[in-house]
């Protein structure tokens, strides 16, 4: 990460935005059922959400310091507020870095660097789609009944989207919303209040 910032700094002079996004993807396993390898993959996990992110924000903020200016914007989830079996280790990730992010808010905002979070629901993709068709089979019914009921769940009866993740990012980023620092900006079609 220290190397990244300095080549981001020395091609384009500064840093403006930085966006926190990565995640490594894990299989459902509830801690009871853990073997001490999938100990090792839970600590993996969490270490790269948080400690990653940590590290992104440790050496690309002081750019942004000595600018006076800049965002940062951080990918949790709706799992960092709501835990879920067999998902501790991305709710643990994503909750580490949904409080960190308040911290670097509170201590980078004297500076005029702001911190915000945009957390993901439930978002259309091929995952999603292969999950609800799981579901729809172990419970006997048509996928349509599935869809339909997770659907109307949902404030907005419709399933988010990643362009509607984008567009949050974009606005946290963006000079609109330069008042907004240690904020969760929630992106689920109102699947959960905050």
């Amino acid at each position: 990460m220290e190397a990244l910032a300095e080549r981001t700094v020395g091609r384009f002079g500064r840093v403006d935005v930085l966006v926190n996004a990565a995640f490594p993807g894990t299989h459902r396993r509830n801690v009871l059922d853990m073997d001490a390898a999938y100990l090792e993959q839970w600590r993996r996990t969490v270490e790269i959400a948080t400690y990653g992110t940590l590290l992104a924000c440790r050496h690309f903020a002081p750019h942004m310091v000595a600018a006076g200016h800049g965002s940062i914007v951080n990918l949790t989830s709706m799992s960092s507020r709501t835990g879920y079996a067999g998902r501790s280790d991305y709710a643990a990730g994503k909750a580490g870095v949904h409080l960190l992010s308040h911290c670097l808010a509170d201590e980078l905002g004297p500076s005029g660097v702001r911190v915000n979070c945009v957390a993901p629901g439930w978002i259309a993709s091929d995952v999603l789609d292969d999950w609800m068709r799981a579901r729809a089979a172990a419970e006997g019914v048509p996928y349509e009944e599935i869809l339909a009921r997770d659907v109307n769940a949902m404030a907005l009866r419709r399933i988010a989207t990643e362009e509607d993740v984008a567009r949050a990012v974009l606005w946290l980023a963006s000079d609109h919303s330069a008042a907004t620092t240690g904020a969760t900006i929630d992106v689920n079609a109102g699947h959960q209040f905050t």
